[in-house]
């Protein structure tokens, strides 16, 4: 069984997912929210792994230019990876400059400290992105010594500095990408 959720608009749509996963659903099965037939079709599945740890797959194709402006506080501080499989988005906004762009066979490692921002979707452009989200109290780094080794820019981002941007963007390897298709 999953949980459907159908929403009436896409800001909607958003709002819903900024909301914090529920943790009674650990693994079990995804949450999957129905994009609107006026505005495209596609959904967006989030499954809570475990806490601290969630796999979420946008499959979006709008009908026409979607630009969204969010404003909603985040909870934590979370660490994101995502795997562009196709089409493309941009996301600007608090502490994005310059603009960020996802796009196909691209993997990007970045810290959201914030959802304030706009992001952008083209028309008639299937989208297909997986973000890994990653509280960093999941990443069990037990020591200083290990915290250190991280980049400092990104250990500043890790620790909730609101002024502090950490977003990094290659190409997909063909492990990554054969281990995303999977």
């Amino acid at each position: 069984m999953v949980l459907r959720n159908f929403v009436p608009s896409v800001k909607d749509l958003f709002a819903k997912l900024d909301q914090p996963a529920n943790a009674g659903h650990l693994g079990q099965r995804p949450a999957i929210f129905t994009l609107p037939d006026k505005f495209g079709r596609g959904s967006i599945q989030r499954w809570h792994l475990r806490p601290g740890l969630e796999l979420i797959i946008n499959d979006l194709n709008f009908r026409e230019q979607l630009i969204l402006e969010r404003n909603q506080p985040v909870a934590k501080t979370t660490i994101g990876m995502s795997f562009c499989v196709a089409g493309r988005m941009q996301v600007s906004g608090a502490n994005v400059e310059p603009t960020l762009e996802f796009k196909a066979k691209q993997a990007n490692l970045g810290v959201v400290n914030s959802t304030k921002g706009r992001i952008c979707y083209g028309a008639n452009q299937p989208v297909l992105l997986v973000h890994v989200h990653l509280q960093p109290d999941a990443l069990n780094l037990t020591t200083e010594e290990e915290f250190e080794q991280l980049p400092s820019q990104l250990r500043n981002a890790i620790a909730g500095d609101n002024t502090t941007n950490y977003h990094q963007s290659s190409t997909m390897t063909p492990v990554m990408n054969a281990t995303i298709q999977q």
